[in-house]
């Protein structure tokens, strides 16, 4: 999770925060009453919610109007709480069902610890898929059944190959397997002994008809 975040209170004036965007070069605060989260402000929303400014005025002046505007009338109140123990694809789940950009971290008193946005996910898939190491990625379709797995981790072992990251995921009713090896000239071994038990390797050409403009849409 992330612990940088800016807050602001929810009576501050809409102003205030604008100020704030502008200075920290920022897209988000969060709304903070009494060491709790009530809301979160993003810079749009400033911008839609005060009086329009002349062309080229880059900070909001503190006019009658603009001092009767608050964060609490312009902030979103939609940001969801999740405890530090959360499983990460629990919170992820919760981003993407809820069509949210970020999800508060709280402790047992709901007061605020950090925060989890599509950059952190990003993250822990590059980390996840072992996409920062290097290494061969390899691609194959398997059965739903126990023992594949260790299989192709018997193939590897006996290669002298090491696994650096694993996944499955489904695509339509085929079930994937993800592996990212780092072995070398050995990683050529590996793909022929895999295919020798029987699973087909894919790569990105057996997708092509995935990919017209017809299936897109």
């Amino acid at each position: 999770m992330r612990k940088d975040f800016r807050t602001i209170s929810s009576q501050a004036a809409l102003s205030e925060a604008a100020r704030m965007f502008e200075r920290e070069r920022i897209w988000v605060v969060l709304a903070i009453d009494e060491g709790r989260l009530v809301g979160y402000l993003r810079r749009e929303e400033v911008s839609a919610a005060l009086p329009a400014q002349p062309a080229g005025a880059r900070i909001v002046e503190d006019s009658f109007q603009a001092r009767r505007l608050t964060v609490a009338m312009a902030m979103r109140k939609n940001i969801m709480p999740v405890l530090p123990e959360t499983e990460i694809e629990a919170a992820a789940r919760i981003m993407h069902d809820s069509g949210l950009a970020a999800l508060a971290v709280v402790d047992a008193k709901g007061e605020m610890l950090g925060y989890l946005n599509h950059e952190v996910m990003l993250e822990v898939l590059v980390d996840d898929m072992g996409g920062a190491k290097g290494g061969c990625r390899l691609v194959f379709e398997a059965e739903d059944r126990p023992g594949v797995l260790h299989e192709v981790a018997g193939v590897a072992c006996r290669r002298n190959v090491n696994i650096i990251s694993t996944s499955v995921f489904r695509h339509g009713d085929r079930s994937m397997v993800v592996l990212r090896l780092d072995g070398g000239d050995d990683d050529r071994q590996v793909r022929r002994e895999i295919e020798s038990l029987g699973y087909r390797l894919e790569n990105p050409g057996d997708f092509t008809s995935e990919w017209t403009q017809e299936n897109i849409q």
